[in-house]
C-alpha cells in the first residue's frame, strides 16, 4: 500500500482528536445488533476514535482491538481499558495474517487514497470466514438528491478529508474488484432517524434496510 504525505496525516489527526463514539447513532446500533448474531470473539475496530464502542464490546465478552489515526484518541481510548494503537491505515496494518474473527471500519474508507489496499488488507488480517463490516456516506442518498435537485452541493462529496465517495454501483464494483465474497449493502437511515422523531425515524430506519440507496450512509458487510 502507498505511504501517505505526512502533512495529510497530521491534518487528520487533528480533525479527528475530539470524535466521539455516540453509541445513541443508528450505524452503531445497526452494527451491534449485527454483532449479536456471531460469537464472541476477537474483533478489531478500525477507526475507533475514543474507544467507545470498543469498551462496550468487551464488556460483552469479545476480545477487543482498536486502530485509530489520532493519538490523543488513542490516549482516550486506553484510559478506557482498550487495547488501541495509532495507525495510518493508508500503509499496512500492523498485525498479523488471520488474527480476527471480525473486523468494523466505520467511516474509514473514504479517507484513505486506495480503498481496495484497505480491503485486501482487511482480508490478510480476517480469519476464514472472517466478517467485515464497513459504513460510508451515499453521495446519491435521498436528502443528496433533493439538495441537487434544488441546486445544492451534495454532503460528503466535498470534503477536506475524503479521497472517495460512493454508490451503490460503486460499492458493488469495489468488493467484487477485491477478496471479499457475499457482500450485502444496508442502510442506516432515509431523511432522518429515531433520534429525531420516533415513529416517522424509527420508519425511515427500516425502509433503508431495503432502500439502502436512499440511505445516509451504507452498512456493507462481507466476508471472507
Amino acid at each position: 500500500m502507498k505511504t501517505s504525505p505526512d502533512r495529510n496525516i497530521i491534518r487528520q489527526r487533528k480533525a479527528f482528536d475530539n470524535n466521539e463514539v455516540l453509541l445513541a447513532d443508528v450505524r452503531y446500533k445497526k452494527i451491534y445488533n449485527l454483532l449479536k448474531k456471531f460469537p464472541k470473539r476477537k474483533v478489531l475496530e478500525i477507526g475507533c476514535s475514543d474507544g467507545e464502542f470498543l469498551k462496550l464490546l468487551k464488556v460483552e465478552g469479545w476480545e477487543v482491538k482498536g486502530l485509530e489515526v489520532s493519538k490523543k484518541a488513542v490516549q482516550k481510548a486506553r484510559k478506557k481499558g482498550i487495547d488501541a494503537d495509532v495507525c495510518d491505515v493508508n500503509n499496512k496494518l500492523p498485525l498479523k495474517d488471520n488474527s480476527f474473527d471480525v473486523i468494523v471500519a466505520g467511516e474509514v474508507m473514504e479517507h484513505l487514497f486506495e480503498d481496495l489496499d484497505f480491503l485486501d488488507e482487511c482480508h490478510r488480517v480476517l480469519k476464514e470466514e472472517g466478517i467485515l463490516i464497513v459504513t460510508t456516506p451515499n453521495l446519491i442518498s435521498l436528502k443528496n438528491r433533493i439538495l441537487m435537485f434544488l441546486g445544492f452541493n451534495p454532503r460528503y462529496a466535498i470534503d477536506d478529508h475524503h479521497y472517495h465517495v460512493y454508490t451503490p454501483r460503486l460499492i458493488k464494483n469495489l468488493f467484487k474488484r477485491s477478496k471479499f465474497n457475499k457482500t450485502k449493502i444496508k442502510g442506516n437511515f432515509i431523511i432522518y432517524s429515531s433520534g429525531r422523531e420516533k415513529i416517522l425515524g424509527t420508519f425511515f430506519e427500516k425502509l433503508a434496510e431495503f432502500i439502502p440507496e436512499w440511505a445516509e450512509h451504507f452498512i456493507i458487510i462481507s466476508r471472507k
